[in-house]
């Protein structure tokens, strides 16, 4: 073999030993070993709770209802403005219907999965509305008279219901609810004559209950990881009647009479003129010039807008 074919077998040689030689180890690491990768994967989050669970709602806002026999009457301001429109007696008038109220609730609530349970809560509404009539008699004797029926209503709905919180994104949720339960109401009816020789005050209350059913629909927001705030419609439906309870009557401010009855809605013909009155007596009116006669019903189907937070333990 000639020079120049040694130099190629050396070479092909070289180039075999060099292929077949381990990488270089770093330090501490033996020829030839393989140390795996190692693949850190991304904190998860932690689930929400499912399950059974109890949680708390708290929320507020303003009720919207019908009122029933109370915004059909103004009494005895109703009955004034009749009689002094009559006899062209001059008069100003300040009526207002009772359809509002401010309301407050809490639910407790039990989880029994994730999205639905069932609560059980209660809320209190109150409202309160003025009416004013004032005649000025031109005389003689000249004088000033005002008439006013001031009515006022509260309720305590305790109720049961089925709710179900589907998500509508990573953070936002559907409210959903429905269901019924008892409402125990109170009607109080102030009623005053006041002149320049004196003054009869009315005051009458009575307390009722009756069954009521409810649906609300609204939206959350999760704040926290179980905490929550929501906006919501809620609509009622219950109409109350049997208002039984006690009236004084005050002469110049001492008592002058007393006594227990219930609340009563009529039709009272005044001269060829019906007038509706709704009056606190022992027993039903009756007579040739009453009629369409029953309890005082308060109506108080309506709606709600609220706000509040839901927290679950």
């Amino acid at each position: 073999m000639d020079k120049k074919g040694e130099i190629i077998v050396l070479f092909v040689f070289m180039s075999l030993l060099f292929l077949n030689l381990p990488a270089r180890a770093e330090d501490g690491e033996t020829p030839g070993q393989k140390f795996p990768v190692e693949k850190k994967e991304a904190p998860k989050a932690k689930p929400a709770k499912s399950g059974f669970g109890i949680g708390l709602r708290l929320s507020g806002g303003l009720n919207f209802f019908d009122g029933g026999d109370i915004n059909d009457t103004k009494s005895n301001v109703t009955l004034n403005e009749y009689l002094a429109g009559k006899f062209g007696i001059p008069y100003t008038i300040e009526e207002n219907d009772l359809n509002r109220a401010f309301e407050g609730g809490a639910d407790l609530l039990f989880h029994f999965g994730k999205r639905f349970g069932v609560s059980l809560g209660a809320a209190y509404m109150s409202g309160k509305s003025e009416n004013r009539l004032v005649i000025t008699q031109p005389g003689p004797p000249a004088d000033t008279y005002t008439i006013t029926f001031d009515p006022a209503v509260s309720a305590v709905p305790v109720t049961l219901g089925l709710f179900f919180t589907p998500p509508l994104g990573r953070r936002l949720n559907l409210l959903a609810e429905a269901g019924g339960g008892w409402t125990f109401a109170r009607l109080t009816i102030n009623q005053a004559f006041i002149g320049s020789l004196g003054s009869m005050r009315f005051n009458a209350e009575g307390k009722a209950g009756g069954p009521c059913i409810f649906a609300r629909l609204g939206l959350e927001v999760a704040i926290a990881r179980n905490f929550f705030f929501f906006i919501e419609a809620l609509g009622r439906y219950g109409k109350i009647s049997g208002f039984e309870g006690s009236f004084e009557v005050f002469h110049n401010d001492t008592i002058f009479d007393s006594g227990e009855g219930r609340f009563y809605t009529f039709d009272r013909d005044i001269s060829g003129h019906l007038v509706r009155f709704i009056d606190f007596a022992p027993e039903p009116p009756s007579g040739s010039s009453i009629s369409n006669m029953s309890e005082t019903q308060i109506d108080f189907s309506g709606v709600s807008a609220r706000g509040g937070f839901r927290i679950r333990f």
